[in-house]
């Protein structure tokens, strides 16, 4: 019997080995966020719907935007921590605002400026 499948010819366009499911932009913002941040989350689905309203809020650049802010500022005093898409969901608002206040200090913080919509 397999040697019969076997024996069946299979159509290359049937075939497919790079199988995608769900949202490509939530798929981007999860493995950005895991890169950059050199992490594996936890929770998938919470984390997926975490991304999702990231996306719907502030678009797929401001959200890899505030990635690289988050990855460039974790090692400072009083930055909120940001360890999954959850956190940084529920933080962007303390994050923005101590972007804010981080870029009248300093000038050269563009990706402070892209987090907060500026140009």
């Amino acid at each position: 019997m397999s040697d019969e499948l076997n024996a069946i010819p299979m159509d290359d366009a049937l075939v497919s080995e790079d199988v995608v499911y769900g949202n490509q932009d939530i798929n981007d913002l999860i493995t950005s966020f895991e890169t950059v941040m050199d992490l594996k989350m936890p929770r998938a689905q919470f984390q997926r719907r975490a991304a999702k309203t990231l996306l719907q809020r502030y678009g797929l650049d401001r959200c890899r935007a505030a990635i690289s802010y988050v990855a460039a500022t974790r090692d400072h005093e009083y930055v909120p921590q940001v360890m999954s898409l959850e956190d940084l969901r529920d933080k962007w608002n303390r994050l923005e605002q101590y972007g804010r206040k981080h870029l009248l200090m300093n000038n050269e913080a563009d990706a402070i400026k892209r987090m907060v919509g500026g140009k």
